[in-house]
């Protein structure tokens, strides 16, 4: 159990403490170099992105796999011009996922199964102008970040390797293409004495008119079919620029209860892209969907602790809704706040937290309280929890849309960074599909797609339909107008669909297909969802997605009703690490090629 398991209990991607010495270059991130190697394994990006005017902002969340043994590493971010930085919020990526996390669902009769639900959730030339890089530091939340302008990159490894990164030489040429074409580059690694539990997601606002997250440095070391998830605020949906749209063939997902069926399904449908790169999109709405309880509160205020005396802290942050602690129990919902407590007020040895956090006075005669240090406990709790909260929140209430798009990718397919575009006249995509099911012959079952499809499950088994494509579409979004149809397999899976409902007696007559895939580019965007890899949240909010009819006459089933349940719980990421980018302004498009 990590220490600060013992204290925090309520967030969903809790920082896990693990003892180590250090990393080696990891997934595209230039880890600190030591005698002993301990890659981070770069299983999932999650990233918030704001396009404010000539400016984008990038909220970056960073977590790390309790599995690894990475204590302090360091990343690389290409960039064309340095950005300002700030400390973001985890608590609003919380939010975020755990709000949109998308789900199917099966409403109607039980019939044997035993859960009736299921939730998901350009190439540069040239060289560099100088020999040596202008390097300016400067300290953000936990974080030391030096921005690197000009120099080549013999110059830059140099500066890296002189610094204590240890890098990959397959990063060289990587590099060396963003610096001949002009970019900065930003390298952000923990502070001394930091620790994992200190991690917390950073900002980056930088002039810009196009989000894009740059995935070729990622590519040194991702794991296969690494996800990348993006969110969008803003006034309307986005969409993929360079990168296919994706809608999935709803019948590859298992309407019966599978949480590996959802994810194993995007990976496929991806795959069939051109060059194995899309998108999917799994929300698409307004943005108040997203539940905001504890991101934020007005009673929350730094300035009373500078003044406080060490055994007076819990009292206050219980006061302002930071903590819940009594003798009998503790609790801390921000983690950032306990890695505070434990920075700056140490339980004393032999102490559990949860005892000593409930009642600070208790140990007073056995504690050594020379660590704590009051206006720097307050300026921390200001710029690392009180001040990224309220941005988020102002950040929520400004734009009214919320896009959620997800893919997952391998690195020989990096070779394009993905960039987005908002496209006003998109439909909204809904978090929640529900499935109507009637039972037939005893245990089998007939269930209804919200796209108006039937399918026989024998059994309750939901069919594999080995042969059916896995995409039900692939679509170029330009930035106004319809979105133009690549590829439409929707009568390719309505033909397989009615071979397999045709071979049952119990199946009604008539009922083979009844495709939703005409009619309109969006109609099966519900089967863009899907379950967040790094999301451990059911979600939250009022499904816009409708069932099917009752079509079927369910007498003499033997079956009885049942209201479904709420979606299964999903798998939590491990490290996040996000290299940005933005495109120089009036630069030509990638072409919408397989290239």
């Amino acid at each position: 159990m990590s220490r600060l398991s013992l204290i925090i209990v309520a967030s969903a991607s809790a920082y896990v403490a693990v003892p180590a010495p250090a990393a080696d270059a990891c997934g595209g991130t230039f880890c600190d170099s030591g005698p002993f190697v301990s890659p981070v394994d770069q299983a999932a990006e999650t990233v918030l992105f704001i396009q404010d005017g000539d400016f984008v902002e990038a909220h970056i969340q960073i977590t790390i796999d309790p599995n690894t043994e990475a204590q302090k590493f360091a990343w690389i971010v290409p960039m064309l011009a340095a950005p300002e930085f700030s400390v973001g919020s985890q608590p609003l990526f919380d939010a975020l996922l755990g709000s949109t996390s998308p789900r199917y669902l099966t409403d109607g009769e039980y019939c044997g199964n035993d859960d009736p639900s299921v939730g998901f959730i350009q190439d540069p030339d040239g060289g560099g102008t100088s020999a040596e890089p202008e390097v300016q530091t400067q300290t953000v939340g936990a974080f030391e970040v030096t921005t690197l302008q000009g120099g080549t990159v013999d110059a830059v490894m140099q500066w890296l390797g002189d610094n204590g990164y240890q890098q990959d030489p397959a990063a060289e040429p990587i590099l060396a293409e963003y610096i001949a074409d002009g970019h900065v580059l930003v390298a952000f690694r923990l502070i001394p004495n930091a620790d994992v539990a200190d991690i917390h997601p950073v900002v980056l606002r930088y002039e810009g008119d196009e989000p894009c997250v740059p995935i070729k440095l990622t590519a040194i070391a991702a794991a296969p079919d690494m996800g990348i998830r993006a969110f969008f605020l803003g006034e309307s949906r986005y969409a993929p620029t360079n990168y296919s749209h994706v809608v999935v063939n709803p019948l590859r997902l298992d309407w019966n209860g599978s949480d590996f069926a959802y994810v194993n399904a995007i990976t496929m449908a991806v795959d069939e892209a051109p060059g194995g790169r899309g998108f999917v999109t799994e929300y698409a709405g307004a943005t108040d969907i997203v539940g905001a309880d504890g991101l934020y509160s007005d009673a929350w205020t730094a300035a009373p602790f500078a003044a406080a005396g060490p055994t007076e802290v819990v009292d206050l942050l219980n006061a302002q809704g930071l903590a819940e602690c009594t003798p009998d129990f503790c609790t801390v919902p921000h983690q950032l706040v306990v890695a505070m407590l434990l920075d700056f007020l140490p339980a004393p040895e032999g102490v559990s937290p949860n005892a000593f956090y409930g009642c600070l006075s208790c140990y007073a005669d056995m504690t050594d309280f020379a660590e704590w240090d009051g206006p720097a406990f307050a300026a921390q709790l200001d710029e690392r929890v009180i001040d990224p909260a309220r941005h988020s929140r102002d950040l929520l209430a400004a734009w009214p849309y919320l896009t959620r798009m997800y893919t997952t990718i391998s690195a020989h397919e990096m070779t394009v960074d993905p960039t987005f575009h908002p496209s006003a006249e998109l439909v909204d995509v809904p978090m929640s599909a529900i499935a109507d099911e009637q039972c037939v012959c005893d245990t089998d079952s007939v269930i209804t797609l919200p796209d108006g499809r039937m399918v026989y499950n024998e059994s309750a088994m939901w069919p594999n339909f080995d042969a059916m494509p896995y995409a039900e579409r692939l679509e170029q979004i330009p930035p106004a107008g319809a979105p133009m149809v690549d590829l439409d397999n929707g009568a390719l899976i309505d033909e397989i669909l009615a071979a397999h409902n045709a071979q049952y007696e119990c199946m009604p007559s008539g009922s083979g297909s009844g495709s939703g895939s005409e009619g309109g580019a969006d109609t099966a965007d519900l089967t863009a969802s899907g379950p967040n890899p790094s999301d451990t949240s059911g979600g939250s909010g009022e499904s816009s997605a409708s069932g099917g009819q009752d079509l079927l006459d369910s007498k003499g089933c033997g079956c009885t009703s049942d209201d479904g349940g709420e979606p299964g719980s999903w798998l939590a990421a491990a490290f996040a690490a996000l290299y940005w980018i933005r495109r120089r302004r009036g630069a030509t498009s990638p072409s919408r090629s397989s290239s």
